[in-house]
């Protein structure tokens, strides 16, 4: 009898055993986990453009998470730079310690710029966005720009404003920092190559909030428009207060001045105003990757997208689809953000130039109602 038991006791091992054997042997493989660092102004006064590409970056980190067939998982480590460059380098040296971190976004030019050096030592690419200055990814082949520049936005807009808008004399407000000089530089040159003549460039401080003086100067001025570069923290004061002196000169700028916030701000001084901006539209969105982009954030969030959640969101895809193509260390999402030549982003079709621009469709449209209009004009990017 007891040797039936132990008989039996055997049996009962082996089953088990085997049982485990074909649960391990069946068993889906854990996909393999990247890590991307995010230094982004999350306080401070530039905290909404933190939150924003925070939020775009989170809906794309989800959707490719929760795919049923998933090769590989995404995990992102954030890091306030409260858009002051000595937090943003200290967060760069924190995560760039971190040898799971393949590689790291950040934004604003005061940050970005420090942190290239440090990105081209360390061999680990940076993607930099909400920097508009010229030549930034030029700096080292291990960073690469997802945003608008002044070479396409500024130079597309001036030339529509003379042959399109017949405008021969205008004016340019900027907010003094590599933004705004970029933008007011690469404006002014193509708007006189092209026959036109900028009468007037006034500059002030990003804290700036009371824009009378330097409007007084452009009241008398015989002008066809003024061409506003500015923050949202500024960027609807300057319209109003415009119209407040009885400016009626057309507005050129760009696309954060159609965020929703600021049109309400500005109290319908910036109607009938054209900037250029990108191809998604949240309340006309077009292609299956922007309705699909306008829902699910709806969906999570409670609320529209508007500008720059579009950037993080398309950066996190970009960044999956470069692992895909080439892997996963640092040299091989290099090489795979190089090799994306027809990326299907929220922002239209995305292509990576050999010099680290990342390129998109850019367009202008006009504020009418209150609303964007659909595009007067469409240009992509090179």
């Amino acid at each position: 009898m007891k040797k039936l038991w132990i008989g039996i006791g055997i049996l009962v091992i082996v089953a088990l055993a085997t049982v485990a054997i074909v649960v391990q042997t069946n068993k889906v493989p854990e996909p393999e986990v990247i890590k991307i660092g995010a230094i982004l102004p999350l306080t401070g006064p530039a905290g909404y453009i933190g939150e924003s590409l925070k939020k775009g970056m989170e809906l794309a980190l989800d959707e490719i998470n929760n795919a049923i067939e998933k090769e590989l998982k995404i995990e992102i480590i954030f890091e306030d730079s409260m858009g002051d460059p000595k937090a943003g380098v200290s967060a760069w040296k924190k995560l760039s310690r971190d040898n799971e971190i393949k590689v790291c976004v950040a934004s604003l030019s005061s940050v970005v710029n420090p942190i290239i050096p440090l990105a081209d030592k360390d061999k680990i690419p940076l993607i930099a966005t909400v920097v508009s200055s010229k030549g930034i990814a030029e700096k080292s082949p291990w960073v690469f720009r997802f945003f608008t520049k002044a070479e396409d936005d500024a130079k597309l807009i001036a030339e529509y404003a003379y042959k399109t808008l017949g405008m021969r004399k205008v004016a340019i407000i900027h907010v003094q920092d590599e933004f705004g000089v970029s933008y007011a530089e690469v404006f002014k040159q193509v708007f006189e190559n092209t026959g036109g003549h900028v009468v007037i460039a006034e500059n002030f401080s990003s804290g700036e909030t009371d824009f009378r003086t330097i409007l007084s100067k452009i009241k008398p001025l015989d002008i066809d428009g003024i061409y506003i570069l500015s923050y949202a923290n500024n960027i609807a004061s300057i319209p109003r207060q415009m119209r407040e002196m009885g400016i009626s000169d057309t507005i050129l700028s760009l696309g954060t001045i159609a965020q929703k916030f600021v049109i309400e701000q500005a109290g319908g001084s910036v109607e009938d105003a054209y900037y250029t901006t990108t191809a998604f539209n949240t309340f006309k969105p077009k292609t299956d990757e922007m309705k699909r982009f306008v829902k699910g954030f709806q969906q999570r969030y409670g609320s529209y997208p508007e500008y720059f959640e579009v950037f993080g969101y398309d950066i996190v895809n970009l960044i999956n689809e470069a692992i895909r193509k080439s892997g996963g260390n640092r040299s091989e999402i290099q090489r795979g953000i190089l090799s994306i030549q027809d990326l299907k982003g929220v922002a239209g079709n995305i292509v990576v130039s050999k010099n680290g621009e990342i390129n998109f469709p850019i367009v202008i449209r006009k504020i009418v109602n209150g609303q964007p209009s659909l595009p007067l004009l469409n240009y992509i990017s090179k």
